[in-house]
């Protein structure tokens, strides 16, 4: 907690009336270097909030109401954020040891987010707003049936910092790469991270690139600075082993970039144990994977997320790929803006927690949500206006999904969907291996080759996610289990010229076609797992056994 921040604020609520900070005072309360203006905190009918120097959690004191009398105590902070940098505000609550104590009502921008009754201990929440002016409600509530005493409800450790700030306040320079000599197969990456502000958490991503075969490589197996946590402005050294990676890598000129993000770990997990009925749904996130590997939470009451760093990648297949058709032009992307993509596929259980319903046909709480169309995810209203709009139907699985947790889920796009799947690869599948049909195929994904239900028969189309191993973005399933449908309109000709950020077409191909990317353990020809594979809906209203999707989220404004 900054207490300069909740001392301001608190202040301000025992004057009783609203006061304007100024942006620079702001910034220096908050330690952040983006500019926050507008901010006033206001009470209502006549309670105090008072600085408690004996009660805390984060600092020295806590942000306390005073007595309440027959109505309520309010505390409003009223903020407004200048650029397209989506933010959070956290805070610690405690609420009194009284049997009978009313609820803290949290509300954003008129609107209830959650109901904190009955919490004894200090709880953590966070609150997730896009950009623009928002206003912060903290309400605690007097029922009227006597005088409540002054231990009512305590707030400490309000902060408010971006979920991701814009890529050019940070860099990184100076990257030298050194193999061990003798080879032992690792190789010495030192770096310079530069920022805007010397004390931010820097993440720092290295993509490796083999010019002698011209392929971009996904490090996974790292030790050293900036991994699996931030780093601060300075001189840092990570080390690759390449060869745990790729055992067979042998180059002459190798490569590493690498790409640096302010303010995001790689995780973002949201619970959605409340379920449909739930107010919100909490976010929280991890810097990695938790010990032991993802639990089955992570595929039943929570929806983890992976973040992405944009980058370059060959879109597409080569000429001579086992299985490729004429709709996998070979073209180069570049996708500019970071993103999240779900580790898994969006559950049975995760669907039915968000829309009350699970219209799969073969049943089981971890297996991924299928029979779901396009309109059931995004709507057919709103929702059917990309690219010319983002926007979503209210009660579509994104349109939930958004409301209670205030950030822009949506699906992938094609591209984006691709450049995850194949984590820096360049192979058919993203394990780095060519498609063949077999022992290749089997060790990614469910599919065809090895669903079969040991009687001659295929019945067991699909498995609980996470069965198969991961690509090199710790992403899973991205080949098999079911099919994943994308945000943009199918075109059949892709073309060889290069694209930014694409869209996908502007109309649909073959009348109203959504693209559906990848074909999993349900049907059809094996060498629809490849990375490159495509194909289409004539209708987005078809709910179709085997067809599911994965969940994107875009951290900054697209």
């Amino acid at each position: 907690m900054n207490m300069k921040m909740m001392i301001a604020l608190a202040a301000l609520a025992m004057s009783g009336t609203t006061h304007a900070i100024t942006s620079e005072e702001i910034a220096n309360a908050l330690d952040e270097s983006f500019a926050i203006e507008g901010v006033g905190i206001s009470c209502g009918d006549g309670v105090q909030w008072v600085v408690d120097s004996g009660v805390h959690k984060e600092g020295v004191s806590s942000l306390r109401s005073g007595v309440i009398g027959h109505s309520q105590s309010t505390a409003t902070l009223s903020l407004s954020v200048t650029n397209d940098v989506v933010f959070k505000c956290e805070f610690w609550y405690k609420t009194s040891t009284e049997a009978d104590c009313d609820p803290l009502v949290v509300s954003a921008d008129g609107i209830t987010q959650l109901s904190l009754g009955g919490e004894r201990g200090w709880n953590k929440y966070t609150l997730v707003l896009l950009p623009g002016s928002h206003t912060i409600s903290w309400i605690y509530r007097k029922d009227g049936s006597g005088v409540r005493g002054s231990d009512c409800v305590w707030i400490d450790g309000l902060t408010v910092c971006p979920v991701m700030a814009p890529t050019s306040k940070v860099n990184v320079e100076n990257i030298k790469c050194q193999q061990r000599y003798p080879w032992n197969g690792m190789v010495d990456i030192d770096y310079t991270v530069t920022s805007d502000d010397p004390d931010a958490d820097v993440w720092v991503y290295p993509i490796g690139y083999d010019k002698d075969s011209n392929t971009s490589m996904a490090p996974r197996a790292l030790t050293g600075d900036g991994v699996n946590a931030p780093v601060k402005a300075g001189t840092h050294r990570m080390t690759w082993t390449v060869t745990e990676d790729y055992p067979d890598f042998h180059s002459t000129a190798f490569t590493v970039k690498m790409i640096a993000l302010v303010g995001a770990a790689p995780y973002m997990v949201v619970d959605l144990s409340g379920g449909v009925d739930a107010i919100s749904y909490p976010v929280s996130y991890l810097s990695s994977v938790p010990e032991g590997g993802w639990s089955d939470e992570y595929k039943t009451t929570k929806l983890v997320l992976r973040l992405i760093p944009p980058g370059s990648f060959m879109m597409g297949s080569p000429s001579d790929e086992s299985g490729r058709s004429s709709y996998e032009d070979l073209h180069g992307v570049v996708l500019t803006k970071p993103f999240y993509i779900g580790v898994f596929e969006v559950t049975q259980k995760q669907y039915q927690l968000v829309m009350g319903a699970n219209p799969s046909s073969r049943k089981g709480d971890m297996r991924p949500v299928e029979q779901v169309s396009y309109n059931n995810i995004r709507g057919s209203v709103n929702g059917a206006g990309w690219p010319t709009h983002n926007q979503v139907d209210a009660n579509s699985f994104m349109g939930r999904l958004r409301s209670k947790v205030n950030m822009l889920f949506d699906l992938p796009t094609e591209a984006q969907w691709e450049y995850a799947c194949r984590a820096g690869t360049t192979a058919a599948l993203n394990s780095g291996k060519s498609y063949d049909g077999g022992n290749n195929c089997n060790e990614v994904a469910r599919w065809n080759g090895n669903r079969s239900d040991g009687k001659g028969g295929y019945t067991d189309y699909t498995t609980k996610v996470g069965s198969y191993r991961e690509n090199m973005w710790g992403l899973y399933d991205m080949h098999g289990n079911i099919w994943e449908l994308c945000r943009d309109f199918f075109n059949g000709g892709l073309g060889s010229a290069g694209v930014i950020d694409p869209k996908g077409a502007s109309t649909g191909y073959w009348g109203a076609n959504r693209s559906r990317s990848r074909r999993g353990g349900w049907a059809g020809d094996g060498s629809a797992i490849r990375s490159a594979f495509r194909d289409s809906y004539q209708d987005p209203g078809i709910q179709d056994a085997g067809v599911g999707f994965r969940v994107f989220c875009s951290p900054v404004a697209e």
